[in-house]
């Protein structure tokens, strides 16, 4: 049984995202030299989920706000994070320390009927750190 604070988010989530579905993805700087400290600055709906999160271990995921953020450089910034943390500085802003090409995928989603979730929104960018 989700909580009705978990089902308000997910509707929540669910008509930002599809009132606005096109928006693209924003993350500022997208390229510059390493290390490269980048952060997340939009659309509004998925900055206003990330800083709403505190990790957990309900029907979102670890996250707790139905966000996942692939950094694409293999790390898992969720990863041995103690529960109840605000998950803005882990999902919101992350740190590139090698020159590469890296193509961030961030999903925005909600719970199915059987708990598998539904992808609500999906947004790429490119990050290029040089020398």
């Amino acid at each position: 049984m989700f909580s009705k604070s978990a089902l308000a988010l997910s509707a929540l989530l669910l008509l930002a995202a599809s009132a606005q579905a096109q928006e693209a993805l924003q993350i500022q700087p997208t390229h510059g030299k390493h290390p490269l400290q980048v952060q997340i600055t939009g659309p509004s709906y998925l900055v206003d989920a990330i800083n709403k999160c505190v990790t957990s271990h309900e029907w979102q995921g670890k996250g707790g706000n139905g966000v996942t953020v692939n950094w694409g450089d293999g790390t898992d910034d969720l990863e041995n994070v103690p529960l109840n943390t605000p998950c803005a500085d882990m999902q919101g802003a992350h740190a590139f320390p090698r020159p590469d090409i890296y193509h961030v995928v961030v999903t925005l989603w909600h719970p199915g009927a059987t708990d598998a979730p539904i992808t609500d929104w999906t947004g790429l960018a490119t990050i290029t750190v040089t020398q």
